[in-house]
């Protein structure tokens, strides 16, 4: 496929065109496809805007992805690492697949312990598709069943922790697998992982009053633009956009779970003024704070209720 031809983005939320009712909601950020609903593709390209882990229970399919042929097969695990632009080929009258599409924000915000992944997330770039063996495919069918079994439970107080659990159960499934398939780096490889694993650790702690890429290479010894390619490599993002995620996450983590305005936030982030924070996450987010903040606790209105 041509870099240049045109795709539909998809959003979550749009999910459901290639999937008619077959998605279950878990949240507003997490839905299941239950594996036993065919899967209709037009043929056109589309970017995906949310995080995909996909296990073929059967039949076979055929996918372009950043120009890549894939093929799943029963058996076979695909996880999606950034936002490829895939064009379907061919799918079999058979193809089923269960699977988990979550936001990013959604992990990134809810998912302890991201970092037993990121050693796999080269890998994952260079061969998306993992063949289990038949023990993995048992225990991860097993996990989508309980995941299934359990997401009507998911109401009252205890939502939101609830659906955190099921989707950390899922997680580490997944790292699991990819630790056995994957356990194998040679030493440049570990090299870009250990300076990766730092930065991500100093972001998650320095973000709050950090937000320059130069100041996190100062502190690691290195350039910034070496830091920003090894960051690019290993986890398919800029370093920027870790900066800002982890950010990101601190600011929406206030908002829902404080009475804090928005310029005490903006105090707290260090940002030079208030205009300057609401600008930063509206950026972000596509929301300004008060409007994130109104939505979200609509949403656990309703999801109460």
């Amino acid at each position: 496929m041509q870099n240049n031809e045109k795709y539909n983005a998809v959003p979550l939320n749009d999910a459901g065109q290639y999937t008619g009712n077959a998605l279950i909601k878990l949240s507003p950020d997490v839905l299941l496809l239950d594996g036993n609903r065919e899967i209709h593709f037009s043929g056109a390209p589309f970017r995906l805007q949310f995080l995909v882990v996909c296990f073929c229970t059967s039949g076979e399919g055929l996918f372009c992805i950043d120009e890549k042929e894939v093929k799943l097969t029963q058996g076979d695990l695909y996880i999606c690492v950034g936002d490829p632009v895939t064009t379907p080929v061919s799918l079999s009258s058979d193809f089923r697949v269960k699977a988990v599409l979550t936001t990013p924000q959604c992990l990134r915000d809810n998912v302890v312990g991201l970092h037993h992944l990121w050693p796999f997330l080269h890998d994952l770039y260079l061969r998306p598709v993992i063949k289990m063996t038949q023990d993995e495919q048992e225990k991860l069918s097993q996990t989508f069943s309980f995941i299934l079994q359990h997401q009507r439970y998911i109401a009252g107080s205890y939502a939101t922790d609830y659906q955190n659990t099921l989707v950390r159960l899922l997680y580490f499934d997944i790292c699991s697998i990819a630790q056995n398939h994957f356990n194998d780096q040679p030493p440049c490889h570990l090299l870009g992982h250990r300076l990766f694993d730092r930065f991500v650790k100093l972001a998650e702690n320095e973000s709050v009053v950090e937000r320059q890429v130069a100041w996190y290479a100062d502190q690691i010894g290195v350039t910034g633009k070496h830091l920003s390619e090894i960051v690019k490599q290993v986890s398919g993002r800029t370093a920027s956009e870790w900066i800002r995620s982890f950010a990101v996450a601190n600011i929406k983590n206030m908002l829902i779970n404080t009475d804090m305005s928005a310029k005490e936030i903006a105090t707290a982030m260090h940002f030079s003024s208030q205009s300057m924070f609401t600008k930063f996450f509206s950026n972000a987010t596509g929301y300004s704070p008060s409007a994130f903040r109104t939505i979200v606790r609509q949403q656990n209105r309703q999801h109460n209720d």
